[in-house]
Formats: structure tokens, sequence, C-alpha cells
């Protein structure tokens, strides 16, 4: 007997972990991705919008709808990431501009109608920072049962800290919006660096991705080249 796919939304800014994390989450039969919204982080929210919508098409899921979310944090002024490059997506030549486009309505608003048809609570997966979600529990305070857990790649909690912030750069982009959505009871498991970090991927990874000779198996490994480069 098969297992009941888990459906998720999944809130991000692409980012080329967020890509290889959208692949994943498509070709997985463990889950079935109800929509992506997309927030500033990584690069300016049209970027990480853009990005989604590329990754999306390319993969064959551009059924799948995307929500442009909030283009700044909810207190303070943007602070961009750099690893990934000015698109936020620096090093993929296989990956054509999308023909499909985002839906016409907010993240935040997607998010919480979404949650509110959901027959049962839904997984919440986020991996930027925390602002269409912050934004929504502060808008949408009703639909906070219907959050099975929010499980977000961000923070820190024994590790030193980041080069390019003063901490993690999730946290270090919307603390604001962090600081609401740990206030707000929503169930949370935080992954954070000192997760991440000890999550590598070694040179017998990259040859067995190597070896991997369709497109999207080479668009992959230009991703993970792409950030081997930048930390080596």
């Amino acid at each position: 007997m098969m297992t009941k796919p888990t459906p998720i939304l999944f809130d991000c800014d692409p980012g080329h972990d967020d890509a290889i994390a959208l692949v994943m989450a498509h070709r997985s039969p463990a889950i079935e991705l109800l929509g992506v919204t997309t927030t500033c982080g990584n690069a300016e929210v049209e970027k990480t919008t853009a990005n989604a919508l590329r990754i999306l098409e390319y993969i064959g899921a551009g059924d799948v709808p995307v929500a442009q979310g909030c283009h700044r944090p909810l207190a303070r002024p943007l602070v961009l990431g750099t690893a990934d490059g000015p698109s936020g997506l620096e090093g993929s030549p296989y990956l054509p501009q999308a023909t499909i486009k985002p839906v016409d309505q907010h993240a935040v608003d997607f998010l919480a109608d979404r949650l509110r048809a959901a027959p049962e609570p839904i997984l919440v997966v986020a991996t930027g920072p925390l602002s269409n979600i912050g934004l929504m529990i502060l808008k949408h305070r009703d639909v906070l049962p219907k959050i099975k857990e929010l499980i977000w790649m961000g923070g820190v909690f024994y590790r030193k800290s980041e080069i390019i912030t003063p901490t993690e750069f999730n946290a270090f982009c919307d603390p604001e919006a962090l600081k609401i959505v740990l206030d707000s009871g929503v169930p949370m498991l935080m992954v954070g660096l000192d997760v991440t970090m000890q999550v590598l991927i070694e040179a017998p990874q990259y040859a067995e991705l190597a070896t991997i000779d369709t497109p999207l198996g080479r668009l992959v490994n230009d991703w993970l080249l792409f950030y081997e480069k930048l930390h080596r």
C-alpha cells in the first residue's frame, strides 16, 4: 500500500539551494507541492519569483501556482544576499526564461486561502526570510490552527556567525518577522546553520552527479559547482 504524499506549501527565495529543494520536492513521491510563495532575500522578490517560475516550468511543474510576496522586510530596509549572484541564480546556462506567470494574488493572502481551504492542517516549509509568514500571522490569525508545522531553514544556536552577516542570513534579513513567528505559538522546527553546515556535499557526491548526463542533471550539477567555488 502506497503512503499518501504529504501536502506542503513552500515559501522560498530561490537561490541555488532553494532551487534544488524545489526540484527535490517536485520529484519526491512523498511530497505534494500545493503551491510556492516567494520573498525577497537572496535577491529582489521580482527575481526570486522569476527564478521559481523558471525552475518549475523547466522541471514540468508549471501547473504549481506561484505567488509573489514581500518585497522588503517588515520593519527595516532590505539587505540582499550576495552568495547567489545578482540574479539570485547565477550559473544557470541551461535554464530558459519562464513563459508562465505568478498568480494574481499576494503570497500572504495566497498562503492564508490555501490553508483555509485545506481539509486538514498543512505543513509549511520556508527556506528564506520569514517576511511572508510573519505578515500572514499578523493579517490572518484565523489560519494558524491550519498550520500543521512550520519547518524553517534559518537561525543558528551554537555555531559562530556567518562571514557575510552578524548572524544567519535568513534571521538577519527580517528579525521582526522571525519574532512574530516565534511568538505566535505555531509549531516550528528550525533547521539552522548548526545542522546545514554539517550536511555537506563532498567529492564522491559531485562525481556521482557528474555522471547524470541529462539537462536537469547538468543544471543541478552547475548549481552545486557554483556554490562549491563560492565556498572554496
